[in-house]
């Protein structure tokens, strides 16, 4: 494992890698539900292992130093493509007995790839959709929908009718 220009000697004994994605879930019409992917979530790498011998406190040191350095380098990590990541966490625990340093560490991907998006407060209404079709498209429910619209029936909708939203 290798960050910025620190190489672990011997990879961690543990290392855990965290990848998940945010979504936004809304409630439409008969307890449904619309899921909207917003973006990725950075990916954590967290880990622990074991500096052993005369080279531990060095080797400490300098990832503390890191760690108070700040700033974004490569990350890589076995079975990850390398990252561009900040070194967010490090603990360690010291033992004058058989110099052995124990640590934990964390690090967080620089993740910048959301989506940009435009809220509109209406939309123009396509051919053959009605307000349910509108709520999953926009994100909205039927409810707000026929509530701010003077349309008799949710089905009532016609092609180019201007539909408000919010």
């Amino acid at each position: 494992m290798r960050f910025k220009d620190f190489v672990f000697d011997t990879n961690p004994s543990y290392i855990q890698v965290i990848t998940a994605r945010d979504i936004s879930k809304s409630p439409i019409y008969s307890g449904k539900e619309i899921i909207q992917d917003i973006s990725q979530k950075p990916i954590i790498v967290k880990g622990k292992g074991m500096f052993l011998g005369d080279g531990a406190d060095e080797k400490c040191s300098h990832l503390s130093y890191l760690l108070r350095q700040g700033g974004a380098g490569e990350l890589h990590c076995p079975s990850l493509c390398p990252i561009e990541a900040i070194f967010t966490e490090f603990k360690y625990d010291s033992s004058a007995k058989g110099k052995k340093i124990e640590y934990e560490f964390e690090f967080t991907q620089v993740c910048d790839d959301k989506k940009e998006t435009v809220s509109l407060d209406y939309v123009t209404a396509k051919k053959d959709e009605n307000a349910f079709d509108i709520a999953a498209r926009e994100n909205v429910s039927v409810d707000e929908i026929m509530r701010k619209n003077d349309f008799k029936t949710p089905f009532s909708i016609n092609k180019g009718d201007r539909v408000n939203l919010r």
